[in-house]
């Protein structure tokens, strides 16, 4: 019989891809309820950082409440002040701990508020070496036949004051539309839907899409002759097994979150994205060493605070 005392919850499906990559023999997912879950044997909470009024936030006040420390894994550089909002309240939730990707998260956070003492930089598993080799793929690419578009979907939040998000600028729809008119003369276009995304999220473009089948980062990236996103952390996962993903926020307000690993190709308008799929430019994978022990040094931090 296996023994867990280590609880794991998110309501985000990249911070459970991140649970899981942790490898922890100890650690159980909850799928319900934090009221309901079975609190016996339970000695460590890790959970996700998702927005506004989560289950990660509900389970760190019922942690507290029976004397079980909290740690958080924020897996992005996004929102980061807006992650422990809490709009139901009006209030600022923290857990005991949190862990951030890198020393320029825990800059941002601290420019948050959030104390020194709690945010610890360990890296991130997602982005560690992975069993399989990076794919390559031409740097120089010519629009002479029709080829195939990758769409990276995602949930841009819209501006909500209770959260401290301001107007991006820009929506996956708006987006998508961009893209669209643009280049849909000269290539394919296929979406890959967020988890959290609906089926049909993308009916109104009818015809001009299609809706790409759930594949694995490596057929991905091996798949596609471009792939474009937003600010997705799903974006940096393809970029590091892949030179030339591109991140594209026509009228974005602010600057792109991991600008600082220079992992992906930043393009602002249509007239630079269509220059930009006639001839890519080339990105290092270089930015995946940073990682490297990730895992290792995540785990021997939670199991440090097991009894």
């Amino acid at each position: 019989m296996k023994y867990f005392d280590v609880l794991g919850l998110s309501d985000d499906a990249g911070a459970i891809a991140y649970l899981k990559a942790l490898e922890m023999k100890r650690l159980k997912l909850c799928l319900g309820s934090p009221e309901q879950q079975d609190w016996q044997g339970i000695s460590l909470v890790v959970t996700g950082a998702s927005l506004g009024d989560s289950r990660e936030k509900d389970v760190w006040k019922i942690a507290k409440q029976r004397g079980v420390p909290t740690v958080c894994l924020v897996d992005h550089w996004t929102h980061l002040g807006a992650r422990f909002r809490s709009p139901r309240h009006g209030t600022t939730v923290y857990p005991d701990s949190i862990i951030v990707n890198d020393e320029v998260a825990k800059g941002l956070l601290m420019r948050k508020g959030v104390p020194e003492n709690m945010i610890h930089p360990l890296g991130n598993p997602v982005l560690e070496e992975q069993e399989w080799d990076p794919v390559d793929v031409p740097v120089q690419r010519h629009l002479q036949e029709k080829k195939v578009l990758l769409f990276v979907s995602e949930e841009v939040p819209t501006a909500d004051s209770r959260l401290g998000i301001g107007n991006l600028g820009y929506s996956e729809y708006s987006v998508l539309q961009s893209i669209v008119d643009t280049v849909s003369d000269v290539v394919d276009i296929e979406i890959r839907l967020h988890p959290a995304d609906a089926g049909d999220k993308y009916r109104d473009f009818g015809s001009r899409v299609a809706i790409a089948r759930r594949e694995s980062t490596k057929d991905i990236v091996s798949k596609y002759d471009y792939i474009i996103g937003m600010d997705s952390m799903f974006l940096l996962e393809l970029a590091s097994k892949r030179s030339g993903i591109i991140s594209f926020r026509p009228k974005a307000m602010d600057r792109l979150s991991a600008r600082h690993l220079n992992a992906l190709v930043e393009v602002k308008s249509s007239g630079e994205l269509r220059q930009e799929l006639q001839q890519s430019t080339s990105t290092s994978l270089d930015f995946t060493a940073r990682f490297q022990g990730s895992s290792a040094r995540i785990r021997e931090y939670l199991e440090s605070l097991l009894p």
